[in-house]
């Protein structure tokens, strides 16, 4: 279980990406952050809308998140640093993110694409696509002598267009994971934008249909957002969530 779950990981947070770099690349921060990751099996033809022209919506097809067509990650960045190892000028904020597998015709090519950011800030904005909401987490965690902390999570999302989004839940602590990884996360405004992320983190399998797990006592998801109405229209399922309460990460420009 624990190699299944340890390549299980690897393959989420390297999202089935692999892509020669031939280009010096260029340094642009090191974030210390932490994020809870849900996964969802919405209908394909609501989710296809939001790739570029010639890309088509691919499941994940295996790991904890196996079934899976949206992500819907929640980032709270805690430090940013520049290349220079200072705060930069926005040195921490909270963004939620929409990101999707897709594959291109003819090819056997497989991009993640980050579809949609809902951002504190929509001036940092590197995938064109970041509007401005109001964002506020509450994270509590509760552990006695050795065991593993248990914890709530309450995410809300507010947009400019009345929206909301929110998410919740309670779950029972478990010995987390360590992994380290690369991932290549493209842009649907810019199809051939990308960035390229090198990170470690410690990341808690709290609910996977595939795997079987579910350490939740309570979870929720909602939204009243209108572009994600048709996504969210009841028939959607909640495939897994991982929460990563350490996330290191260095960001390069190809």
């Amino acid at each position: 279980m624990k190699k299944f779950f340890f390549s299980s990981l690897v393959i989420v947070f390297g999202l089935l990406v692999s892509i020669s770099i031939v280009h010096a690349e260029t340094f642009i921060d090191t974030t210390h952050d932490s994020r809870v990751i849900v996964a969802f099996k919405v209908a394909e033809k609501t989710v296809q809308p939001w790739l570029p022209d010639g890309w088509s919506v691919v499941p994940f097809g295996k790991g904890p998140l196996a079934g899976s067509n949206l992500l819907v990650v929640f980032h709270d960045r805690h430090l940013i640093l520049d290349p220079e190892g200072k705060p930069s000028a926005i040195p921490h904020f909270r963004d939620v993110a929409l990101a999707t597998l897709a594959s291109q015709a003819n090819s056997d090519k497989i991009r993640m694409y980050a579809t949609r950011v809902y951002a504190t800030d929509s001036s940092l904005n590197p995938y064109k696509n970041s509007v401005s909401a109001m964002i506020s987490r509450t994270s509590e965690l509760s552990a006695e002598g050795n065991a593993a902390a248990s914890g709530s999570e309450e995410w809300t999302v507010k947009t400019s267009d009345g929206g909301t989004l929110s998410f919740r839940m309670k779950y029972i602590g478990n010995t987390p994971s360590y992994g380290e990884s690369e991932s290549f996360i493209y842009s649907n405004v810019e199809p051939d934008f990308y960035r390229i992320y090198r990170q470690k983190h410690l990341t808690e399998l709290v609910k996977s249909v595939s795997a079987k797990v579910d350490r939740t006592t309570e979870h929720a998801f909602s939204t009243t957002i209108p572009e994600m109405a048709s996504m969210f229209d009841g028939s959607e399922e909640l495939i897994g969530i991982l929460n990563v309460p350490i996330y290191w990460r260095q960001t390069y420009l190809p």
